[in-house]
């Protein structure tokens, strides 16, 4: 209930604003009224001024309150059951993320654990072929030293008889076997050096295995290498979780290092050039977050300005390289020869098992 503190409305029901000094308002049509004019006693009047939570409605008002109370009695409770019910939902909607989340979360970690049990079992199998070669190699040393020895048995018997062409028999015997031997040595040598690659290969491949390399990263001009260290792993991990939504955390990377060395100038152009950076090597903590890297690339066609020009490629070893590079060409031959423009020919598949596949351009 309002005061009347300033004398400016005509009571509602005398339309004066003289004739009582004690006013009313109602709390609905905000309309002023004298205390006598509503048949308001002046004890009542004390009584209602004493009253913090007091409402006081005019009599047309008061008897529409009345009508409407019901009404928002029941659109109340209406509200209510309407709030329960989106409650429910709600906790039905999170129950059912949440069980599909942990299905997929289950059903990421089983693929990536038949991924792991892959990749050990191809290890295994690369040692057993490398101790199966060693054993080859080593069974035919053996035989070839006991076929000379048998030779050299002959060769005394037959020298045994004839005395005056000893020397020159020896010889010539001596100067064939030599150079026997020295094929025999060579292919040896060759088998030798062969499974010394392969060996070599099968390391770097391993030691390679957690990571990935991006290209056209920005890098950042801090003087100190601290610094642009903490630069570089903060654009990363936005690239990963803003760019492709995979939720990596820097828990999971173990470094980030910039290949070749670094040069201010280049970092820093201002001719309009485009601006040169070098690859950024990244290397996780598992397999499985660098493979959850990979599979979301696909996510790059819909990620910010920032990061449409970013390039990730595994990070490959000096021979697979190499054929990648020779598969890139294959590929640009192809597409060369292609006068219809219906198809372009890209290089796809993990390093070492890259193959040129044609794509119809949707550009036609």
């Amino acid at each position: 209930m309002q005061k009347h503190t300033e004398i400016k409305d005509n009571c509602e029901i005398c339309a004066k604003v003289s004739g009582c000094s004690t006013w009313l308002s109602c709390e609905i049509c905000e309309k002023w009224f004298h205390t006598k004019c509503v048949n308001v006693s002046d004890d009542e009047y004390k009584v209602l001024q004493k009253l913090n939570n007091c409402h006081w409605f005019c009599k047309p008002c008061d008897n529409n309150i009345g009508r409407l109370i019901p009404t928002i009695g029941k659109l109340n409770e209406r509200l209510t059951s309407l709030e329960h019910e989106m409650s429910q939902v709600k906790n039905e909607v999170k129950s059912e993320i949440a069980i599909k989340h942990i299905e997929l979360e289950t059903k990421m970690d089983q693929r990536f654990r038949e991924i792991e049990d892959k990749i050990e079992v191809m290890q295994t199998e690369t040692l057993l072929q490398i101790e199966h070669k060693k054993e080859q190699i080593e069974n035919v040393m053996d035989q070839k030293f006991e076929n000379t020895r048998i030779q050299w048995s002959d060769l005394a018997s037959d020298l045994a008889g004839d005395d005056n062409n000893l020397t020159v028999a020896v010889d010539k015997r001596i100067e064939n076997r030599m150079n026997t031997m020295a094929q025999e040595l060579h292919t040896t040598q060759d088998l030798i050096n062969n499974t010394r690659l392969l060996a070599n290969e099968e390391r770097e491949k391993e030691k390679r295995r957690n990571n990935i390399v991006l290209y056209r990263v920005p890098e950042s001009t801090a003087n100190l290498l601290k610094d642009r260290t903490v630069d570089d792993t903060r654009t990363v991990l936005k690239f990963f979780n803003d760019g492709l939504n995979a939720g990596v955390d820097e828990q999971d990377i173990i470094k980030i290092i910039r290949l070749g060395r670094f040069n201010s100038i280049q970092s820093n152009t201002t001719d309009g050039n485009p601006t040169l950076v070098r690859p950024l090597l990244v290397s996780f903590s598992s397999y499985s977050t660098k493979n959850l890297i990979m599979n979301s690339l696909y996510k790059l066609k819909s990620a910010g300005h920032q990061f449409k020009s970013f390039i990730v490629t595994h990070d490959m070893t000096e021979l697979e390289r190499t054929q990648c590079k020779e598969k890139v060409h294959e590929a640009r031959l192809l597409s060369a020869a292609d006068g219809s423009g219906e198809f372009k020919y890209v290089v796809r598949g993990q390093p070492g098992k890259m193959e040129v596949i044609s794509i119809r351009n949707r550009q036609r």
